[in-house]
């Protein structure tokens, strides 16, 4: 092992919309941080600085004698919010540590470069900070009092400058974010059509005036005007492939179960909110009078997708065939699996943010020999367990088949995280990670879908698959199979919750 002197500068971006005018120190060993352009500060003392929203204000720690630990803080001049930082900096060819503290009842969060905080390889590191005052995401207890489960990173105007839409996404997989007292506030919504979803992300994901809802509905062709990469590719590809720019092609209609809440069973493996599925509501995306899209319609569509529902686009030929009375052509539908893979080039190992890439296998629709389903593309390039410096909002979007063999239909779930490293045995579950495994145990305790951004009831497993299909397809619930059968689940399934579902008496 090897002594030298080494340092670690450490960025600071504030984007928290307040002037930053106090810093200071708490060293446990070593020198004392210094802000670039200003004298060294009295450790333990209050410095008056100067950092403005929109600006950046660079931190040096030098262990010339020893390694270096401790804090420092800056506060703006109220101290309504405060950015405090741990950092150890060895002597040593050891990695540097750089970590963000966050301080209780203080709306600080932070958003961090690749690879993230915590350890860093040195000795000289340089960790760039962004700065922002957080979103409280709220929690409840069984009394129904509320709280704060922690803080998420605001969605900017433009989520794909400086990297927000990076350090947006990083902040909600914070363990103290994504609790199970987020989700079970919102297991009984009565009759509302549809259920509204849990939030991760700070109330910014409910209603269509919200940063993330307006981001989407922006990117939508004939409604918004931005085509920003690389969250413009798929909106528009969605966009195009459920109202068809061709007159001469049918458009979709979306069908959202109608559910209502009929209590919580506690028992053995199917722990969860039961729900009694009472029929399908149309939602026609297709404009009248001329207008391409029925906006209402779209923001229904979007706000399901980014809570995680469960979506199957009915497009096999036997799925029309067994339709009573049906003489129209063999197939109306249009094929989304095939679409999306010739719109998208595979991206093999890169991480483009554009593209696709292979999910090695998934939990839905699973058939014969190893329990997984390994038809999966992810949108994009994502790997890893951290959001990549210049991605998007949409990282792990998966389209997959409902079949093996040429009938099948195509389902798409926007997943809390990308499955990359899936392993299986007989009997395991999937995991793909540590973000993906964390979603996938809570999504086993509730069957509440889990996204990036919150959650939904609308699960395949519970019998809640969401339908995109042009008419004369309409689903009606069945007693056997209790959702509409389709292609993928034409029969009972095994992987079918049935005491977490119940029928009309």
């Amino acid at each position: 092992m090897t002594n030298h002197p080494s340092s670690a500068t450490i960025i600071l971006n504030n984007h928290s919309g307040v002037t930053l005018s106090k810093f200071a120190t708490n060293v446990s060993h070593g020198g004392v941080p210094t802000v670039s352009g200003y004298p060294t500060p009295v450790d333990g003392e209050t410095q008056a600085v100067s950092v403005p929203d929109g600006t950046a204000v660079a931190v040096t720690v030098i262990n010339s004698n020893g390694a270096c630990e401790g804090a420092f803080a800056f506060t703006d001049a109220h101290q309504t919010v405060k950015f405090k930082v741990r950092y150890e900096v060895p002597t040593s060819d050891d990695d540097a540590t750089v970590e963000f503290v966050p301080v209780s009842d203080q709306p600080s969060c932070i958003g961090f470069g690749d690879p993230g905080p915590g350890t860093l390889e040195g000795p000289d590191v340089e960790a760039i900070i962004d700065l922002y005052v957080g979103n409280p995401v709220q929690k409840w207890d069984d009394q129904g009092n509320v709280s704060v489960a922690g803080y998420t990173v605001p969605i900017a105007d433009n989520p794909y400058e400086h990297n927000n839409a990076r350090d947006a996404i990083n902040s909600m997989f914070q363990a103290n974010v994504r609790v199970s007292d987020v989700v079970a506030h919102w297991y009984d919504q009565d009759s509302l059509m549809p259920y509204s979803p849990a939030d991760y992300s700070g109330g910014q994901l409910s209603g269509p005036s919200t940063p993330l809802m307006s981001q989407m509905l922006d990117l939508w062709p004939d409604i918004g005007t931005s085509t920003t990469p690389p969250d413009y590719q798929i909106i528009s590809f969605l966009a195009d492939f459920v109202v068809p720019p061709h007159t001469n092609e049918a458009p979709l209609v979306m069908y959202v179960p109608q559910i209502k809440y009929k209590g919580y069973d506690g028992h053995g493996d199917t722990q969860g909110p039961i729900y009694e599925l009472q029929g399908y509501q149309a939602f026609p995306l297709a404009g009248a009078d001329g207008a391409r899209f029925n906006t209402d319609s779209v923001t229904t569509f979007l706000q399901l997708l980014l809570a995680g529902a469960h979506f199957v686009n009915i497009q096999a030929s036997r799925d029309f065939q067994n339709l009573p009375n049906y003489t129209g052509p063999t197939n109306p539908g249009r094929d989304l699996y095939s679409n999306f893979k010739s719109t998208f080039h595979d991206n093999g190992d890169s991480d483009a943010t554009s593209g696709r890439h292979s999910c090695t296998g998934n939990s839905h629709y699973a058939w014969g020999g190893p329990i997984v389903n390994t038809s999966g593309w992810y949108y994009g390039g994502q790997r890893g367990e951290w959001a990549s410096n210049g991605c998007g909002l949409l990282l792990s979007l998966l389209f997959a088949q409902t079949a093996d063999g040429d009938q099948y239909n195509t389902f798409m779930q926007l997943e809390g995280w990308p499955a990359d490293t899936d392993w299986w045995n007989t009997g395991a579950s999937v995991k793909g990670g540590d973000r993906h495994a964390a979603d996938f145990d809570a999504y086993g305790k509730s069957l509440w879908n889990i996204s990036t951004f919150g959650a939904c009831p609308y699960s395949e497993k519970r019998a809640t698959t969401i339908f995109l299909a042009p008419l004369p397809w309409v689903p009606t619930i069945h007693s056997d199979t209790y959702m509409m059968p389709y292609v993928g689940a034409e029969t009972p399934q095994g992987w079918l919750r049935k005491s977490l579902v119940k029928l009309p008496s």
